[in-house]
């Protein structure tokens, strides 16, 4: 017969031991539920609009954007009706 004692022992988990049944809070008898999400702010805006532009430009638009403390949208809106006007666009 094989002798086991010099074998040596494996590592503790470092979780320590299983919780018995006994232990259990029936939570596996509790529904699931989702984490809550936070809510975000609706716009009314409902077009998707993409473009590629270089990274500098997105930097600097984002920055802008930040610092001012409006959305990407809003700061792009903005950018749109300054033009109209100085180009006497309707």
């Amino acid at each position: 017969m094989a002798d086991f004692s010099k074998i040596k022992q494996t590592k503790k988990s470092r979780f320590g031991d299983a919780p018995s049944p006994e232990d259990n809070d029936n939570n596996l008898d509790a529904p699931e539920t989702a984490p809550a999400r936070k809510p975000r702010n609706k716009t009314g805006r409902t077009v998707p609009f993409a473009t590629k532009v270089t990274a500098e430009f997105d930097e600097d638009f984002r920055r802008i954007a930040f610092f001012g403390k409006m959305k990407k949208v809003e700061l792009l809106e903005k950018a749109l009706e300054a033009y109209k006007e100085a180009n006497d666009i309707e």
